[in-house]
């Protein structure tokens, strides 16, 4: 299925049959592939969108003025909903694509009912994980807590 954003159109793959729609952003080098183990464990529950990323599976031409800003994202997920026909959606992100969805559920709050973002890109670090992980006394604290 395709829908039209703008000068673009974004390839989405339905996967399974589940009443609850999940739209699901993939990562980096990746397309909406990574997610068809998923829909196996969700098929009879969620219908998983999985929209392929700018440059990535079947979104190889995308304008050279592509931006996706917070406003790009309200009128995808407005997109997704018409389409849809729901007035309430879940997202998922994985990656790069936990970025998206947070912009997502941040115009569209009251229509998202899940959030799931798997390894996502772009929230900050603490300090205490930066140092358990990324120095010597760190790392030998860090071991020794996860032993005991």
């Amino acid at each position: 299925m395709k829908i039209k954003v703008g000068k673009n159109e974004w390839n989405i793959t339905v996967l399974g049959n589940g009443e609850n729609v999940l739209v699901a952003f993939h990562g980096y080098g990746q397309n909406h592939a990574v997610f068809e183990h998923l829909s196996e464990l969700m098929h009879q529950t969620h219908s998983i969108w999985c929209i392929d990323l700018a440059y990535h599976g079947a979104n190889q031409t995308i304008s050279s003025d592509f931006l996706f800003d917070d406003e790009y994202a309200k009128e995808l997920i407005h997109q997704v909903l018409l389409i849809s026909g729901k007035s309430q959606i879940g997202l998922m992100g994985y990656s790069i694509g936990g970025r998206i969805a947070i912009s997502a559920v941040q115009v569209f709050p009251n229509c998202v009912t899940e959030l799931f973002l798997l390894a996502p890109d772009g929230l900050p670090v603490s300090k205490a994980y930066n140092f358990l992980t990324h120095t010597v006394i760190g790392n030998f604290l860090f071991k020794s807590f996860v032993k005991s």
